[in-house]
């Protein structure tokens, strides 16, 4: 009652209308389900690819005012300069120009523009609507990637792991929030939507999105939640650790089980089985490819996407990703940055909640990027950043229980 109590109130402001713009962006595989809806439709199949786009320009022009009232020149000045830096590439290293192509919308429409949802996000207005989409978006993936995928292309086993990746990352900030949400509020609904968020997570066979889980959850765990009686909830947290060590292989053989029997992946299942999970042959491989390269680049790198003509794909690495893109100093500089703006956030805060999820936004913003992907395609990077910038501005935020 009190939600839909919300989305009416929602609906007569501009300032409501920007909590849906967010949930919207929270949300954005799930919408392009309105394509698919309309284009099913007899005689509204022509329009139908331009619904989802057309469902978001409607919502910024309606939010448009309270939009307005949170930005500052520097936002804008900021979201023109990463844009014409990308574009400035095409003719500093023209060699680039296949891979600039491909990445160029997405990057300047769709990711970069989460700086701003980062910026102007107010969780303490939409906490529960963020988890009950959130909630939503792990019941679509599991019914999505789980029986409806399979059953047009077969299954999501561990031969098909590398095309499980995109969907393993993209689950994750869905499951991390629903982690956050339950450690905050103990409810049987957060406890249940875990327990699948993590299954799901395990059973597409990427171990970066899982190990950006774990750390979540014991950095949580151990820095972050307060404690009434903090020596009795650590001795609890290391006898529950001990009781995982203890039956981490029947534990991992019963979710390995499952997940066979869904036709997922048991990728991570034998690795863990085989001592192999830590390992990072492959990735090492790459960097050892590139190194050579790297010692006779020039002041500004190779340009953003410059590994390409290199080596035929990202390094898995940020660092080495801004390195080989801006260069050594002005690469080293970016990573000053992102490091010290979570840190000035940490120490201007003035509620647990902020701070909480600083910490999960950080780990889907950043820790990704030492797996898999590159920054230019991976929106949550911005959205981590428009994070700390607006909570430096001594943002107030008061929780809304």
């Amino acid at each position: 009652m009190q939600t839909i109590k919300c989305i009416n109130a929602a609906l007569k402001s501009s300032e409501g209308w920007l909590y849906i713009l967010i949930l919207f962006s929270w949300v954005y595989p799930l919408l392009g389900l309105v394509n698919a809806v309309f284009l099913r439709v007899p005689g509204l199949d022509l329009i139908g690819p331009y619904m989802q786009i057309t469902l978001y320009v409607c919502t910024i022009i309606f939010s448009t005012r309270a939009f307005v009232e949170k930005l500052k020149v520097s936002d804008v000045i900021f979201y023109f300069s990463i844009c014409v830096i990308y574009l400035l590439q095409y003719i500093l290293f023209p060699q680039n120009t296949k891979y600039l192509d491909d990445d160029a919308l997405r990057f300047i429409f769709s990711v970069v523009p989460f700086y701003f949802i980062g910026l102007v996000l107010d969780h303490t207005k939409i906490i529960k609507m963020l988890f009950i989409a959130s909630c939503i978006m792990i019941l679509y993936r599991t019914y999505h990637d789980v029986f409806f995928v399979q059953d047009y292309i077969g299954t999501l086993g561990d031969g098909e792991h590398t095309s499980a990746m995109w969907q393993s990352y993209s689950t994750l900030p869905y499951v991390l929030y629903v982690w956050w949400y339950m450690f905050r509020k103990l409810n049987i609904w957060g406890i249940a939507f875990s327990v699948v968020g993590l299954i799901l997570i395990v059973s597409y066979g990427n171990r970066g999105s899982l190990v950006c889980l774990i750390s979540f959850v014991a950095l949580y765990l151990l820095f972050f939640k307060h404690y009434r009686r903090k020596s009795l909830a650590y001795l609890i947290i290391v006898v529950i650790s001990c009781l995982f060590v203890y039956f981490s292989n029947e534990i991992i053989l019963t979710i390995g089980s499952l997940a066979e029997n869904l036709g997922m992946s048991t990728r991570i299942i034998e690795r863990f089985l085989n001592s192999d999970f830590l390992k990072t042959s492959d990735r090492d491989y790459l960097i050892d490819q590139l190194l050579p390269y790297m010692k006779d680049m020039g002041f500004f790198g190779y340009g953003i996407n410059g590994y390409y003509p290199l080596i035929g794909i990202y390094p898995h690495k940020i660092h080495f990703d801004l390195w080989v893109s801006f260069g050594y100093f002005v690469g080293t500089l970016i990573m000053f940055v992102l490091a010290y703006m979570p840190y000035k956030v940490y120490k201007k805060a003035k509620d647990g909640d902020t701070i909480q999820l600083l910490l999960l936004f950080l780990i889907l913003g950043i820790e990704p990027l030492f797996f898999s992907f590159s920054f230019i395609i991976w929106p949550y990077f911005f959205l981590f950043i428009g994070f700390c910038v607006g909570r430096i501005r001594n943002v107030r935020l008061k929780l809304l229980l």
